[in-house]
């Protein structure tokens, strides 16, 4: 017999590739393995009016991955969305609160409905912002970092109700180890990457202006996924150094991502609104990858990279980093060891997974 609690996850577009919905769905997968059971609700990508941001659409092979772990998805319609509320939505028709011992969910921390007319089934509340919403059966708010849960405090948070838990990341046991050779990289280079989602609005061409600024030799570029717009801005750089600048289109494979990975010397990361705490830098740094980046609008990254990584507040800085990796072994080794404890330590699985099942334990 099942003991465990029936727990439901919801998220808007929620089988999205997007860093919340991943959180969320590895969430749901970890609970699943400790024997809960777990429904997860999502909707479609509704249009969302008074802004011109279009929320990333789900994923078939997110949806795949969820539905192969045992748990159950269940789709929300959802006509259009002002701000955080849903309109012409069925939500209330397909849930019901009395079925679940706990909701999960997760937002830039903004009051959302319908969660704000559910009064009688515990939430937790994942924040990826630093707005708050305070309601009395938010049981917990998870933030994934010291950097942004200071902010949400200031802003009226609930010191009661916070839990600190980075992002939810799991390494898949076997992937490929033949990027390179895909890509015609040689093996001896020296390979500089990052991967981001097709996405205009987070933008931020440092990494790449960096990177043409260093002197010609045996390094290389590689960016999976990204904006077009980083394209289109490498096409002014060098022709040299053009012909080392890779654009791989976007996969949300976890194998491809990890064959990736594996494959670079260095997670050279610019994003212009920044990160609160990067699942994409985690993965960087699981694999001892030495972390260079820079200031966005959120900074909650340059705790992720403190004492291991570079966070450079100029472009010449980005770029001497990048040089000082390149060509001095033994600094590239020493910031490669450091960036893996500090994995090991905060951000591994087995350490996350331990923090989130106390956090379940003492909320039930």
């Amino acid at each position: 017999m099942n003991l465990k609690p029936k727990v439901a996850f919801c998220k808007f577009a929620g089988l999205a590739s997007g860093g919340i919905e991943k959180y969320l769905q590895s969430f749901a997968m970890m609970l699943k393995d400790e024997g809960y059971e777990v429904d997860y609700y999502y909707t479609n990508a509704a249009p969302i009016k008074n802004t011109s941001w279009v929320h990333p659409p789900n994923d078939s092979l997110r949806k795949k991955i969820v539905e192969d772990y045992g748990i159950k998805t269940i789709k929300v319609e959802v006509g259009y969305r002002v701000h955080n509320t849903w309109h012409e939505s069925n939500f209330f028709d397909v849930f019901d609160e009395s079925k679940y011992d706990l909701l999960i969910t997760g937002g830039n921390g903004e009051p959302e409905y319908p969660y704000t007319e559910l009064n009688n089934i515990k939430i937790v509340h994942t924040v990826h912002g630093d707005h708050v919403f305070n309601k009395g059966n938010i049981v917990k708010s998870i933030l994934i970092c010291n950097w942004q849960a200071q902010r949400w405090l200031k802003n009226g948070g609930e010191k009661s109700k916070l839990e600190i838990i980075p992002p939810i990341v799991k390494n898949p046991e076997t992937y490929p180890t033949n990027f390179r050779e895909k890509h015609n990289i040689p093996q001896d280079a020296f390979v500089f990457g990052m991967h981001q989602r097709d996405d205009p609005h987070i933008f931020h061409p440092v990494c790449l202006s960096a990177f043409s600024a260093l002197p010609q030799d045996n390094s290389y570029m590689v960016i999976m996924g990204g904006s077009n717009l980083y394209r289109e801005f490498a096409k002014d750089l060098p022709p040299a150094k053009q012909k080392k600048i890779i654009f791989v289109d976007f996969c949300s494979d976890a194998l491809e991502i990890h064959n990736f990975l594996d494959s670079i010397d260095v997670y050279a990361h610019s994003r212009l609104d920044g990160e609160v705490c990067s699942a994409a830098i985690i993965e960087g740094m699981s694999y001892g990858k030495p972390v260079v980046s820079c200031p966005g609008q959120n900074n909650g990254h340059e705790e992720q990279i403190k004492e291991c990584g570079f966070f450079c507040n100029t472009i010449e800085d980005y770029t001497k980093a990048l040089h000082l990796l390149s060509t001095d072994n033994d600094a590239y080794k020493k910031s490669c060891a450091k960036t893996q404890l500090k994995y090991n330590n905060i951000y591994s699985f087995s350490s996350v997974k331990e923090k989130i099942k106390t956090m379940i334990n003492n909320t039930i």
